[in-house]
């Protein structure tokens, strides 16, 4: 091992990259669903 003392922050960093790529995720899929939403609401009133 060349330094023990390095592992703790890489650690750390990829922990804050997993919890940022899970917010933009879960953003993403909030949009998503608002996107369905609009379109179900659009064929539904094409269908009328």
């Amino acid at each position: 091992m060349k330094n023990p003392n390095r592992q703790p922050e890489k650690i750390s960093s990829l922990k804050t990259l997993c919890t940022n790529f899970h917010a933009k995720s879960s953003q993403n899929s909030k949009n998503a669903v608002k996107i369905r939403k609009l379109k179900s609401r659009e064929t539904t009133l094409y269908n009328t």
